[in-house]
């Protein structure tokens, strides 16, 4: 994620930690939430945080996705203190309206509510502001995975889309879904997801295909820029045009490596701004294999209302 200063901040996920990073690239790091190779259930601790966002509209405080713990941990804007639970049961993982299921992403939109990559549940979960835990499902079916329009299988990132869509990255389907934020079946229909890049259930390293998505992005321009894991690239899919080929901005496709052209496994993707030039928006990649950020492919354009919209 990104602070509203610059500065990035990252689940170190096998640290059980989330390091905020300065945005001027120096390298050195501070913990803000967990402890440091040390992984648990008290208030101050992660089991693998896969996800993590700021709350840009509110204190500025850490929202992570403590996976293995299965729970939603919002962790104090000065780090060092006492995470509270805002959705999911501590240690229990269940189907429940107050559970998840290794959660392992998680947004916030401008009214403060939660949306929540219920992994292992095959579902989206929208959870309150207010911290009950009461949440309910806007896309998939809970625990009954598939390739139809109403399910998942293991959704990995999400991304808030104005305030009327959710993009999420379907990986087992090899797809990226945009589906409505709400439910309301009297308004519009439970099954209203349509893909926007990928062939359904399709895994493939072609123009037009993904093998395991795992994150999507908004570009400056409006296209999905996605983070095809599997195949080691990134790739820019026109948001206005599905079926069209995408291209490839980052890594090169089924050639994973360590080199500067390369990925293994890309996790997210992200579009970042700058506080030191008049460049602003820069798409950045985090890969969970080298612990590195790389930086790609400046953009000209000031999109910080757009990350703020988006809770990044």
């Amino acid at each position: 994620a990104i602070h509203k200063n610059g500065d990035y901040v990252v689940s170190d996920v096998d640290n059980f930690r989330i390091q905020r990073c300065p945005v001027e690239g120096s390298g050195v790091c501070s913990t803000v939430a967990g402890t440091s190779g040390k992984k648990g259930s008290t208030e101050s601790q992660f089991n693998f945080a896969y996800g993590v966002t700021v709350d840009i509209h509110g204190n500025l405080d850490y929202v992570i996705a403590d996976t293995k713990n299965h729970r939603i941990q919002r962790c104090p804007a000065q780090g060092h203190g006492n995470c509270t639970t805002v959705a999911g049961t501590t240690l229990i993982s269940g189907m429940g309206v107050n559970e998840l299921k290794e959660p392992q992403a998680v947004a916030i939109d401008l009214n403060g509510d939660y949306f929540i990559a219920d992994t292992n549940n095959h579902r989206i979960q929208k959870c309150p502001a207010d911290g009950s835990g009461i949440c309910t499902t806007i896309a998939g079916l809970v625990d009954n995975p598939g390739s139809s329009d109403t399910q998942l299988d293991f959704p990995r990132g999400i991304l808030l889309e104005s305030e009327r869509y959710i993009l999420i990255a379907d990986d087992y389907n090899h797809r990226v879904q945009r589906c409505f934020m709400f439910r309301d079946e009297t308004r519009i229909p439970a099954s209203a997801c349509t893909i926007v890049a990928g062939t359904n259930n399709v895994p493939g390293s072609s123009p037009w295909q993904l093998l395991n998505p795992y994150g999507v992005a908004l570009h400056t321009d409006g296209d999905y820029l996605i983070v095809d894991s599997t195949n080691g690239r990134i790739q820019k899919c026109p948001s206005e045009a599905y079926g069209d080929s995408c291209s490839t901005v980052a890594g090169i496709s089924g050639d994973l490596g360590s080199s500067d052209l390369q990925f293994a496994h890309p996790w997210s993707v992200l579009v970042a701004t700058s506080t030191t030039t008049t460049t602003l928006g820069t798409t950045t990649t985090f890969t969970t294999t080298s612990s590195t950020t790389t930086t790609i492919n400046p953009v000209t354009s000031d999109h910080y209302g757009l990350l703020e919209q988006l809770g990044l």
